[in-house]
């Protein structure tokens, strides 16, 4: 039983990671920055509804770096974002619109 757990655990790391290079190499910094909004609404909240908010947990400087980006970069996209009526952002709650 041990045993699979571990396999079980070490599969899911690996899930993970392979999600994370393809983000880098493949998408653009919103749409790694919307993929990491919906995921921390689903992780707060259950399941995803237009008007959710999340809460950042961190920096945006650290954010930009947990998502491969600079914060420069990662302003702009949440700008992209605003202006196309998908977010709102208030600081450091980003309200999920559509």
């Amino acid at each position: 039983q041990l045993a699979l757990n571990m396999i079980a655990t070490m599969a899911s790391l690996l899930q993970s990671l392979n999600q994370k290079i393809e983000d880098l190499s493949l998408r653009e910094v919103a749409a790694r920055l919307c993929r990491h909004l919906l995921t921390r609404a689903r992780d707060e909240h259950g399941e995803v509804t237009d008007g959710i908010s999340v809460q950042l947990e961190t920096t945006k400087s650290a954010l930009a770096a947990r998502l491969g980006t600079i914060s420069e970069t990662l302003s702009r996209s949440f700008k992209k974002l605003q202006q196309h009526g998908v977010v709102a952002v208030d600081r450091d709650q980003v309200t999920l619109l559509d």
